[in-house]
């Protein structure tokens, strides 16, 4: 593989982590991996530690709260600035709204927000950066949550809803129909738009924060096993494994 310019949204931790270890390894040319996050002390320990592990130079952050619209915009600003061409535009960034829904300074729920507003309004700002890429570049969107969620599109934001698991699937939900969207307005362009997931869930820090409440009926009748699933320190693995789908898309031609 050609040397590669690849973002990671979401990239300092959990699965995008992984995901950026894993792309950053590969043998032969050494891509430039550009992780983003909201925390920069944790993305200087992540970005060393990958650094280390990998023997790459070229791990490079970005910071962005991606709740927030301006900094979304801001963020999409300073990687077009940075990088002129960009290959690989990986949306792994989620979010999952523990207890009550919370809404963000733009009135959006704040799974919303995260989960599907931040990739469209990322990747549409990145177009030209896309489109400078040869081949041209891709983007590919994490999906995740539970699998019978499905969508409402008479409650896009999950309105019908409380937080927890239920609100943030469909926030998925409608992310995948947003994808679907997306590739058709990027077709023109020759950018591929891919919903990549399939794993299986895993024990994330996002997962472990998830109460009784958190989760929907059917769990709750088993919550002391979904508490010893989603909660247990595996060492990364099961992020390592839900990196899984993600790392192949991103290799494939």
């Amino acid at each position: 593989m050609a040397p590669k310019t690849i973002i990671i949204t979401g990239g300092t931790g959990g699965i995008g982590y992984q995901i950026a270890l894993a792309l950053a390894s590969l043998p032969g040319e050494q891509h430039t991996i550009v992780v983003t996050g909201r925390n920069p002390s944790s993305a200087e320990i992540a970005i060393a530690t990958i650094k280390e592990k990998s023997k790459n130079p070229n791990i490079e952050f970005a910071t962005a709260d991606l709740a927030v619209q301006q900094d979304v915009k801001s963020l999409g600003k300073e990687l077009l600035g940075r990088f002129p061409k960009i290959d690989e535009l990986i949306h792994n960034a989620g979010n999952l709204t523990i207890g009550e829904k919370k809404t963000t300074a733009d009135g959006i729920d704040e799974n919303v927000a995260v989960n599907v507003l931040a990739p469209i309004i990322l990747t549409r700002m990145l177009v030209p950066a896309l489109k400078a890429a040869t081949p041209t570049g891709k983007v590919q969107i994490t999906s995740g949550g539970l699998p019978f969620d499905t969508l409402s599109v008479q409650n896009l934001e999950g309105e019908h809803l409380k937080g927890g698991i239920p609100s943030y699937s469909h926030s998925k939900r409608v992310m995948e129909a947003m994808t679907i969207a997306l590739s058709r307005e990027l077709e023109p362009a020759g950018i591929v738009c891919n919903v990549v997931g399939g794993a299986l869930p895993g024990a994330t820090g996002m997962t472990r924060v998830i109460a009784f409440k958190d989760v929907p009926f059917i769990m709750k009748l088993f919550y002391p096993c979904v508490k010893a699933f989603f909660r247990r320190d595996d060492g990364g693995k099961s992020a390592k494994d839900c990196a899984g789908p993600p790392i192949w898309a991103a290799m494939a031609t």
